[in-house]
């Protein structure tokens, strides 16, 4: 994609980051290298520990006038940090980069193609490449498994219910103007991102991509135990948190204006079943602790 001034929409990226000052190298050199140049790439520090990280973005600044930098003078939560690398944000677009995460340089530039001939599009993602801390290749997910390429969203739904895998994509490009109609949306709450691209499949609101241009990085110590001072640690380990997100996403999804009648009885329906099976998961792991 050539670019001629400002005839092409300018893309926000925002990166909330907390205490992780090798990753948050590796992602300002992703976005700063990306193929797409017309970029307004924003950095938030969530009050680090590690005094390493403000330096670390005054050197790129010092060097890329595209980048933004705040500092939170409190930890905020995960959250409230999503939520102000958002609201801070001027784009027609808007992409999430999270400061563990790798992208391909031309992510961009394949995500704004496809909203340039589907401009309808709340948001569009892809298949996504899992690695290992120390980068090396663990398995890609191609999303095809699930009817993803033949559009069936009843049978997509149904697919991504069970697992979590769908929530990659809450790191693909969104319209920036849809997802502050949803902001409140986005908290530390475990499975706020599963809740939301949920209801987007059933809008049928989103493009694909059968490639791989999102690069996530797995950890072997899980959510709770890496932020088990934080809000976000708290909930994510919570003994009941499957049972409470099926029901969350119950009450948003009958909630939803955006929803016909018949999507909300057909999810409604399955989300019983899923209700069942979150309680019967919980209730194990309570007793076997």
């Amino acid at each position: 994609m050539e670019e001629k001034n400002n005839d092409y929409p300018l893309v926000s990226i925002g990166i909330p980051t907390y205490n992780n000052k090798d990753g948050l190298k590796q992602v300002l050199d992703d976005i700063t290298k990306q193929t797409y140049h017309n970029l307004e790439i924003i950095v938030s520090n969530n009050s680090s520990d590690n005094k390493d990280i403000e330096q670390i973005v005054l050197s790129y600044v010092k060097r890329d006038n595209r980048i933004h930098y705040y500092s939170q003078s409190e930890n905020i939560g995960s959250g409230k940090n999503f939520q102000f690398v958002l609201n801070s944000s001027n784009g027609q677009y808007f992409m999430w980069a999270s400061d563990d995460d790798r992208w391909p340089t031309n992510a961009i530039e394949e995500y704004l193609n496809v909203f340039m001939t589907n401009p309808h599009l709340h948001f569009v993602s892809s298949n996504v490449m899992r690695v290992s801390e120390s980068g090396q290749l663990i398995d890609i997910i191609n999303y095809d498994q699930y009817g993803v390429k033949k559009k069936n969203k009843y049978k997509i739904y149904m697919g991504a219910a069970f697992s979590m895998e769908y929530t990659y994509w809450i790191y693909g490009l969104f319209q920036r103007d849809y997802l502050k109609t949803i902001e409140r949306d986005v908290t530390s709450e475990f499975g706020w991102d599963y809740m939301i691209i949920m209801r987007e499949i059933l809008n049928d609101s989103y493009g694909f991509l059968p490639i791989s241009l999102f690069i996530y990085t797995y950890h072997q110590i899980n959510t709770s135990i890496r932020y088990k001072s934080e809000q976000l640690g708290i909930n994510y380990g919570y003994k009941w948190k499957w049972t409470y997100l099926m029901i969350n996403s119950w009450k948003k999804i009958i909630k939803s204006k955006n929803l016909k009648l018949f999507d909300k009885i057909f999810s409604s329906t399955y989300l019983l079943r899923q209700l069942i099976w979150a309680f019967d998961n919980d209730y194990k792991s309570y007793y076997r602790k």
